[in-house]
């Protein structure tokens, strides 16, 4: 499966802009269902290669783990009607690794099948500490194994 590098049309300057209540947001849903993994998904809209956050709505769990996350396929449904109610699209995903690195899992990266143009936020214990890392992956259709993923910039304001 591909990995970190240079890609030629990759874009790898792209950038998360996410509020900080949002983040926080984020860091009291992955805080009350440690230790199982946790997830949702950001919206809000797109300036160039800068991904804006307006929103974050959970998504729970299909099957609570320590080491996966799957959302519930009708969580994820009701979020996106209702973000799309207010006009804002899909921009990330987010989930933890309660017990991992900020790196994507090797399960990440096989669930990552047609992602395009999103960001995933992934939250992680750092020195007992509560991290992010944000990355981008790419996958053409055509070819599940040509996967290409790069760790992105973010900053909160």
């Amino acid at each position: 499966m591909g990995g970190k590098g240079d890609w030629g049309s990759f874009q790898n300057d792209w950038c998360l802009i996410i509020p900080f209540n949002v983040l926080e947001q984020i860091r009291a849903h992955v805080t009350q269902r440690l230790p199982f993994e946790s997830g949702g998904l950001l919206f809000g809209h797109r300036r160039a290669f800068e991904l804006v956050v307006e929103t974050f709505l959970p998504v729970e769990s299909a099957l609570p783990s320590r080491t996966h996350y799957v959302g519930r396929a009708a969580d994820a449904v009701r979020a996106i009607l209702k973000a799309e109610r207010t006009g804002q699209p899909v921009i990330g995903t987010v989930h933890s690794h309660p017990e991992g690195s900020g790196d994507p899992s090797h399960f990440d990266l096989e669930r990552a099948y047609g992602y395009k143009d999103i960001c995933h936020l992934i939250a992680f214990r750092s020195q007992g500490e509560l991290s992010f890392s944000v990355f981008r992956y790419e996958v053409g259709l055509e070819n599940k194994t040509n996967l290409r993923y790069e760790q992105i910039e973010w900053k909160i304001v």
